[in-house]
C-alpha cells in the first residue's frame, strides 16, 4: 500500500509539472525559450538523466533544439521519426524513449529521453503527458522557424538575395568587434555600380535590375566563405574581408575591378561603361576608429575612385 501511495504521489507530481509547463509553453512569448523550458522540464519531471529535442522534416533528423543532463544519441530520434510513433529502445547502457512532435500533418521534431538501462521502463501515463508535451513543443519548433525566417526576410535584399543594409551593418559590427578583440583586422570594401542610371535609363528597369542581379552574382563568385557582402542600397554594395592585410585588400579590389568587365553588355555601344568603383578602408586593431568611421573611409575612397 506504501509503494502504491508512492507511486501514485509521483504520477501526481509529474502530472502537476506537465500542466505548469503546458501553460507556461502557452504564454512563452519566445518559442525558443519555450523549448527550452520544455526540455529541461520533462526531463525533471520523469527522472530522466537527460533529453533533447531534435529538429526533423522530410530529410531526416537535425541537429539539436536544445538538450539537457547527459547526452542522447540521435539513433532513437532517427528510428521514432521513420515508424512516426511512439519508440523505446536501449543503446550504450541507456533507456531510450523517442516521441515524435507532429505540426500540421508532419514531423518536424523528436524528444528523446534518456534513462539508465538498469531502471525501470517508461510507464505509460509518462508516455501519454510526454506525447502531448511533444505535440506542443511541435508548435513552438513551428513559430520560431517562422521568427527565423522572418528575421532573415528583414535582413535581405529583395532584388539580388544579399543582405540589406540593415543586416550588412549588424553582421559587420560582430565581425569588426571580433577582428578587434583577436587583433587580427580586416578590410571593408566600398563597390559602386559606375554609370548604372544609363541602363535604367536607356534600357529600362528591367535591364537596370537583371544588372543589379549579375552584379551581386559577380561578387557572390568573389569572396570567401567567411566574408560579409551586402547591397547597401540603389547600386552600391559592400564586401568585408577578414584578416587580410592592405596588400592583399587592394589585390582583391583590383580583382573586382576586372571581373566587373563583364557587366558592359547591359550598356552596350555606351561611352560610359558600366563596372565598379571600389573604395577601401584598413581596420587597424591599434587605432580606436569606430565601425562607422571605417565605413566612412571606404565610402571616401570609392568616390576618389
Amino acid at each position: 500500500a506504501q509503494e502504491r501511495d508512492a507511486a501514485l504521489a509521483a504520477a501526481k507530481h509529474r502530472e502537476r509539472s506537465m500542466v505548469q509547463l503546458f501553460r507556461a509553453l502557452r504564454e512563452a512569448a519566445d518559442p525558443k525559450a519555450a523549448i527550452k523550458l520544455g526540455v529541461e522540464t520533462s526531463a525533471q519531471a520523469t527522472g530522466a538523466a537527460g533529453a533533447a529535442l531534435f529538429a526533423a522534416d522530410t530529410h531526416g533528423i537535425g541537429a539539436p533544439l536544445a538538450q539537457t543532463g547527459a547526452e542522447v544519441p540521435p539513433g532513437a530520434a532517427e528510428q521514432a521519426l521513420r515508424d512516426k510513433q511512439i519508440m523505446t529502445r536501449s543503446i550504450g547502457g541507456q533507456r531510450l524513449l523517442a516521441i515524435p512532435g507532429e505540426h500540421r500533418g508532419g514531423v518536424n521534431c523528436v524528444l528523446v529521453l534518456a534513462r539508465a538501462a538498469d531502471q525501470s521502463d517508461w510507464p505509460e501515463d509518462d508516455q501519454f503527458l510526454l506525447n502531448e508535451l511533444t505535440d506542443q513543443l511541435a508548435v513552438a519548433v513551428a513559430q520560431a522557424a517562422e521568427q527565423d525566417a522572418l528575421a532573415k526576410l528583414s535582413e535581405t535584399d529583395a532584388l539580388t538575395g544579399l543582405l540589406n543594409r540593415r543586416g550588412f551593418d549588424a553582421h559587420l559590427a560582430r565581425a569588426m568587434a571580433a577582428a578587434r578583440i583577436a587583433r587580427r583586422g580586416g578590410a571593408l570594401l566600398y563597390v559602386d555600380l559606375d554609370n548604372f542610371k544609363q541602363v535604367n535609363d536607356r534600357h529600362g528597369h528591367a535591364q537596370g535590375d537583371a544588372a543589379l542581379r549579375a552584379a551581386a552574382e559577380l561578387l557572390r563568385r568573389s569572396v570567401r566563405a567567411g566574408d560579409l557582402l551586402g547591397r547597401l542600397g540603389g547600386d552600391e554594395f559592400a564586401v568585408w574581408l577578414a584578416e587580410v592585410d592592405a596588400r592583399e585588400a587592394r589585390q582583391r579590389g583590383e580583382q573586382l575591378a576586372l571581373t566587373a568587365r563583364a557587366l558592359q553588355r547591359f550598356a552596350p555601344d555606351s561611352d560610359k561603361p558600366v563596372g565598379f568603383s571600389v573604395g577601401i578602408a584598413m581596420l587597424r586593431t591599434d587605432s580606436p576608429q569606430s565601425d562607422a568611421q571605417v565605413m566612412e573611409l571606404a565610402d571616401k575612397a570609392m568616390y576618389q575612385v
